[in-house]
């Protein structure tokens, strides 16, 4: 039985997110999985891809200065177009931007701000669950797309926001907006 549902009522953190952008509880064998919903808002919801790598903000010291207000998903378009007009690189929002397995295409994922980890972490025990049942690592820490210090990064957890060097690797999982039909 397909129980997709794709309506804000019927969303919530831990749910498979499908290729075809529908989402459930089941593990539906005959859709591929792309992510694990995240967080819900008034407009859709956030879904935290399964695979992870660990890189730098950016090794080639990138500097930029990044409203904390600004989205995930502007954001990590602003860093990889400056840092290709810089010729620097930014690892960790490239990464996000050029994302493309499971379902996801090329320029759908991108890294998160602080405030978009922050909820997420509200939500860690179900989507950890989710991610276990797909044999993927759990949610730890997550770099953000923030920089509100010019030489510092953030990088959230369930145990708050802590500052890192730019050129460290932290962990960094794409994350998709799919806004509601």
């Amino acid at each position: 039985m397909d129980t997709s549902i794709q309506v804000k009522n019927q969303v919530a953190a831990g749910m498979f997110h499908y290729a075809d952008d529908s989402v459930s509880f089941e593990r539906l064998v005959t859709k591929e999985v792309k992510a694990v919903v995240a967080y819900v808002d008034a407009h859709g919801f956030y879904s935290i891809c399964i695979d992870q790598e660990k890189l730098p903000w950016s090794s080639g010291k990138l500097k930029l200065l990044i409203c904390p207000e600004l989205s995930g998903i502007n954001a990590t378009k602003l860093v990889v177009d400056n840092a290709r007009a810089l010729e620097r690189s930014a690892e960790a929002a490239t990464y996000c931007f050029e994302y493309h397995k499971n379902g996801v295409l090329a320029g759908q994922a991108f890294l998160p701000s602080i405030g978009e980890i922050c909820r997420f972490f509200t939500n860690e025990k179900a989507i950890n669950q989710g991610l276990k049942l797909l044999d993927a690592a759990p949610l730890d820490s997550m770099l953000s797309v923030t920089v509100p210090y010019k030489d510092c990064v953030c990088c959230g957890s369930s145990y708050g926001v802590r500052y890192a060097e730019p050129t460290t690797p932290y962990f960094v999982r794409p994350v998709l907006y799919t806004k509601f039909k």
